[in-house]
C-alpha cells in the first residue's frame, strides 16, 4: 500500500468513529418547531420577493431586447412609427394608473365619511373605472352596512322584547342612529 492510500484509509477510518460518536444534547442547538416555521415562512417570503424581482427585471429585458430586435428589421419610417406607438402606449398606461390612483382617494374620502374601514380589500370591492361609479359603490356598500346594522339591532331589540326586557331602540326611525347604538354597546365596531 501506498502512502497516500494509507491517508485515505485513515481518513476514512477517522471521519467514521466521529460519525459514530454521540453528541451529547446540551451541545445540539434547540429550536421549537413554531420558530422553524416561522423562520421558513421569512425565507420563503423572501424568496419568492427576489424571485418577483428578478423575473420582472428578465422580463422588461427580454420586452427591449425584441423591441430592438423589431427595430433592426425596420425601416426608418417604421421605426419612427413604432416609438410613436410605444410612447402612446406608455401615456395611456400612465393615464389609467393616474386614474387609478384618483379612484383610491375618491373611494379613501367616500368610506371615511361613511364611517368605514378603509383598507386595500374594500377598495378593490368599490374601485370602478370613473368618478361617479367609484361613489355610487362606496354609497351603496355604505347603504348595506346600515342596513345590516339597522336589522340586526331590530332583531336584537325583538328578542329583548320577548324575553321581557325593555328595549334600547326608540321606536322613531328618525332619531335612531345604528352606528351609535353599535358603537355604544359594542355590537359592531367600525
Amino acid at each position: 500500500m501506498t502512502d497516500e492510500q494509507k491517508n485515505v484509509s485513515e481518513n476514512i477510518k477517522e471521519q467514521e468513529n466521529l460519525d459514530d460518536e454521540d453528541v451529547s444534547v446540551d451541545e445540539q442547538p434547540t429550536i421549537t418547531e413554531t420558530q422553524l416555521q416561522s423562520r421558513l415562512k421569512r425565507q420563503e417570503k423572501a424568496l419568492a420577493k427576489k424571485y418577483e424581482q428578478s423575473m420582472s427585471d428578465y422580463k422588461e429585458k427580454f420586452e427591449d431586447l425584441q423591441d430592438e430586435f423589431k427595430k433592426l428589421k425596420m425601416s426608418e419610417e417604421e421605426v419612427k412609427k413604432f416609438d410613436e406607438d410605444k410612447r402612446q402606449q406608455e401615456i395611456e398606461r400612465l393615464a389609467n394608473e393616474n386614474n387609478y390612483l384618483k379612484m383610491i382617494k375618491v373611494a379613501t374620502e367616500q368610506l371615511s365619511e361613511s364611517k368605514l374601514p378603509v383598507n386595500d380589500a374594500l377598495l378593490d370591492f368599490v374601485i370602478r373605472d370613473n368618478e361617479e361609479q367609484t361613489v355610487n359603490a362606496c354609497n351603496a356598500l355604505s347603504d348595506l352596512v346600515d342596513s345590516l346594522v339597522t336589522d340586526k339591532l331590530n332583531q336584537s331589540a325583538r328578542t329583548s322584547n320577548l324575553n321581557g326586557g325593555k328595549s334600547k331602540v326608540s321606536s322613531s326611525k328618525d332619531s335612531f342612529n345604528p352606528r351609535e347604538y353599535a358603537n355604544k354597546n359594542r355590537i359592531v365596531n367600525f
